[in-house]
């Protein structure tokens, strides 16, 4: 594996290890983002919705109000602001749409990072093989075309290996990127479902009252 990963090396120069420098970030992002969005999974929602709707004791709001999720404070504030008499529901519903668009950017932390990886390793294995490419026909302008047909199709093999190794980098973290922001979309939905209900809550309190 390491002698695989220093031939390859030999063969693309800094391109390579730039290629494999992106790779290892992709990867480490990829595998932050799998731990990550487990706090925002669905179990979740439906753990502090059926908190937040049994809350009606301040013991059970104060296990809310310390739950560690990053949901909980939305819907402790939610909880806390629909038993009160007095409250302006439009600055209630804009503090919690708020709240929900802190907790989408928290979910779709470093996916940037993570694109960029994909759109760029590419185009840098191109411009490897670009550049190698070049420095085979330089050479062969040197040598005054003396140079067989095998050498040539050798420099054109190396210059090649650039290309195959950011087109290794980039389709793997292309499907991973296409999975975190499907779970991302899917975060979202759920957000503006809990919206609904914890926004909806506190008007139906007061109209009954």
């Amino acid at each position: 594996m390491i002698n695989d990963i220093q031939q390859l090396i030999a063969l693309g120069g800094t391109v390579v290890i730039i290629l494999l420098i992106m790779s290892v970030a992709g990867l480490s992002i990829a595998l932050f983002k799998l731990i990550d969005l487990r706090r925002f999974r669905q179990s979740e929602f439906t753990r502090l919705q059926t908190l937040a709707g049994s809350s009606v004791s301040p013991p059970k709001a104060a296990l809310l109000e310390q739950d560690s999720s990053p949901l909980a404070p939305l819907f402790f504030n939610a909880l806390r602001w629909s038993q009160q008499a007095d409250i302006d529901h439009q600055l209630v519903r804009d503090e919690l749409i708020r709240q929900a668009q802190t907790l989408m950017a928290q979910a779709r932390r470093y996916l940037s990072f993570l694109e960029l990886i994909v759109y760029l390793a590419p185009l840098l294995g191109l411009l490897g093989t670009v550049l190698g490419i070049i420095d085979v026909f330089s050479g062969l302008a040197d040598a005054n075309g003396s140079s067989e047909t095998g050498q040539l199709a050798a420099g054109i093999w190396q210059a090649l290996v650039t290309t195959a190794a950011g087109l290794s980098v980039a389709v793997p973290l292309a499907f991973l990127h296409a999975l975190f922001e499907s779970r991302v979309g899917r975060i979202g939905l759920r957000l503006e479902e809990a919206l609904s209900n914890l926004y909806t809550k506190p008007q139906l309190q007061t109209a009954q009252g």
